[in-house]
C-alpha cells in the first residue's frame, strides 16, 4: 500500500473508532487536547483482524476499514492507553 494510502486509511479508521466511542471517551480525549494518535504496522491482514476483534471482545471502540474486502486498517479508542497497550506493543512504528 502506499504512503498515502496508508494514510488515508488511518485517517479513516480513526474517525469511525472515535464516531464509534461513547461520549465519556470522547470527551476526555478531546480534554487532552486531541489526545495521542500512534500508526503501527502489522506483518499480515489476519493480524490486523485479530487486534480488531480483541479489541472489540474488550469492550474498546474500535473499527475495522476495508477496501473491496480487504482489511487496511483498524482503529483502537479513544480508550485508556493501558486498556489498549497489551493489544499493541510487539507492533511497531509505521
Amino acid at each position: 500500500m502506499t504512503a498515502g494510502k496508508a494514510a488515508s486509511q488511518a485517517g479513516h479508521a480513526f474517525l469511525d473508532s472515535f464516531l464509534n466511542a461513547n461520549d465519556n471517551n470522547k470527551e476526555t480525549y478531546l480534554s487532552q487536547v486531541g489526545g495521542t494518535k500512534v500508526v503501527l504496522g502489522v506483518d499480515s491482514e489476519a493480524r490486523l483482524r485479530e487486534i480488531y476483534n480483541n479489541a472489540v471482545k474488550l469492550g474498546l471502540p474500535a473499527s475495522l476499514i476495508e477496501d473491496d474486502g480487504v482489511a487496511t486498517a483498524a482503529g483502537i479508542g479513544p480508550a485508556p492507553r493501558h486498556l489498549i497497550r497489551p493489544l499493541t506493543r510487539r507492533l511497531s512504528l509505521m
